[in-house]
């Protein structure tokens, strides 16, 4: 699923990366001032670019690790952006979802049948959900349409 942009302190762990259409959703990156950015460089004798493939996860090695651990310590924080996708739940008994793609997931309230649009307005695929954790499934098909 997804979710609006959140803030939050880098604890080291890694977050989750859906793919849809062969990129991924989630973008983080470590945000820091100018000045920290040149303590860094200063700090680890290493090259801007070497800074901003750290901060930008886009290296994962150990030193790229110690540059974001000391980035965080200084004035850093992480940002993580993830696509915001429109979930509206109609008075006509039906949930629709709206994806980027084009796609719309149409899920009849009442007896839990379940379509999948194309955006054409195609039906791809339909069924039957019997539990809330089967829409994620169905989601994810959509996704990658």
């Amino acid at each position: 699923m997804y979710m609006n942009s959140v803030y939050r302190k880098y604890d080291g762990d890694e977050l989750p990366i859906e793919l849809m259409g062969g990129r991924p959703v989630i973008e983080r990156r470590i945000c820091v001032t100018r000045e920290t950015r040149a303590a860094l460089i200063r700090a680890f004798n290493v090259t801007s670019r070497m800074v901003f493939n750290a901060l930008t996860f886009a290296s994962n090695s150990m030193l790229a690790e110690r540059i974001r651990r000391r980035a965080i310590e200084l004035d850093g924080y992480v940002r993580v952006s993830i696509p915001e996708m429109d979930t509206l739940h109609d008075n006509d008994g039906y949930m629709r979802q709206y994806f980027p793609n084009g796609a719309m997931l149409e899920l009849e309230k009442s007896t839990g049948n379940a379509w999948i649009y194309d955006r054409d307005g195609n039906v791809v695929q339909n069924r039957r959900l019997n539990h809330i954790p089967e829409i994620v499934g169905f989601q994810n098909i959509a996704k990658g349409l």
